[in-house]
């Protein structure tokens, strides 16, 4: 009987060592990390990991003063299959470990992609720089994004911001300094290594600037539109932070294209945006000497006589239905000079329709681009 399976029968027995217990993979860049406790089998000196059907395989040495055996295997990206077997001096092995493992290469980097920085403005009321960012690639493993800026102070700074959040406050950005940013991804739960973007560069000309309303001064020019203080409606109130109700800027009945004009309080941006919201009471809206179509004008040194000489043309605007609580946004055309002076002329108003009626503005919202040196 013993015929049939004595040739298959090694005399003494066959001697197998301890298999390696627990093993865990974590993926990386073009490489996976093995971990898994330390043979209590003190015969145990070696690993011998295969892949791709055993044409290709690495051996470990294994010390007896390990708490554990750690090996990160250099290897393209991909998901792999992988049989571990340790051995002692003498030759004899264990029972084979199969394992997968995975590593992350060029593929993966490839849809990476930076955060979008959607907006970027300084309230000037408080120097305060607002960041508001778009969504974060959390499906593919996005962890983060690390910002770096500089200072008041001129010193280099790193804020880590994380995908939750959706708009970041920097009260000591220094104006006029560009931002630089990039997006950190882990590829899974188990990846050892942290994949970071190309850097990303948000120019400085890409803020916008809110101007500081408490340094807004009437600027009265002998051909200025004068207001009826007479009624409490002075030209300080379109600044007042009051959209309504009454009262706001009210002219006297005025021949068009009649003007205003307002001293900003600095020299340092060049406007980006006018809003301008309506008188509303009283029915008043698309009526009642609310500006239909004008013109806006810069100057740094505008003339005494109330002429135009001086003066820089920024634009011609007309308003349009629009949502009246939000405001009616006019966009400056690009490269407006730095101005420190704001004319608003206005060549028609809404309702009335003569030669001679009323200005009425209720609030403005200037947005500028730096230019110059606080």
């Amino acid at each position: 009987m013993n015929d049939s399976f004595i040739e298959f029968v090694k005399p003494g027995g066959i001697t197998y060592v301890e298999r390696a217990k627990l093993v865990k993979t974590y993926s990386g860049f073009n490489r996976i990390k093995f971990v898994w406790p330390a043979p209590v089998d003190p015969n145990v000196t070696k690993a011998h990991i295969y892949w791709n059907n055993f044409s290709d395989s690495v051996k470990i040495d294994i010390s007896s003063d390990l708490d554990s055996v750690k090996y990160f295997l250099d290897i393209p990206e991909g998901t792999y299959s992988f049989t571990i077997r340790t051995y002692d001096d003498a030759g004899n092995r264990s029972v084979p470990v199969e394992v997968q493992g995975r590593s992350i290469g060029e593929s993966f980097l490839s849809n990476m992609f930076n955060r979008p920085l959607v907006r970027a403005y300084v309230d000037n009321t408080d120097g305060r720089l607002e960041l508001n960012w778009g969504g974060a690639d959390i499906h593919n493993g996005s962890v983060g994004h690390l910002l770096r800026y500089t200072t008041v102070s001129g010193a280099e700074k790193k804020l880590f911001i994380k995908p939750e959040t959706s708009v970041s406050l920097l009260t000591d950005y220094k104006n006029g300094t560009d931002l630089i940013y990039d997006t950190w991804y882990l590829a899974d739960t188990t990846s050892v290594d942290t994949l970071k973007t190309e850097l990303t560069s948000f120019s400085s000309e890409a803020i916008r600037y809110k101007l500081d309303k408490s340094k807004f001064r009437e600027y009265v020019l002998p051909t200025d539109a004068i207001a009826r203080a007479d009624i409490g409606w002075h030209l300080r109130n379109a600044w007042d932070g009051s959209r309504n109700p009454d009262p706001g800027y009210h002219s006297y009945n005025v021949i068009k294209p009649a003007q205003v004009t307002i001293d900003l309080g600095t020299p340092d941006y060049g406007l980006y945006s006018f809003r301008l919201w309506q008188r509303t009471d009283w029915g008043s809206s698309y009526s009642h000497g609310n500006p239909k179509n004008f013109t806006l004008w810069g100057s740094n040194e505008p003339s005494s006589d109330g002429s135009y000489v001086g003066w820089t043309k920024l634009g011609d605007f007309t308003s349009n239905s629009h949502v009246l609580a939000d405001g009616e946004l006019f966009i400056i055309p690009p490269g407006a000079p730095a101005s420190k002076y704001l004319r608003i002329q206005v060549a028609s108003t809404w309702g009335y329709g003569t030669a001679a009626d009323p200005i009425v503005i209720m609030e403005i919202e200037l947005m500028g681009n730096f230019i110059g040196a606080n």
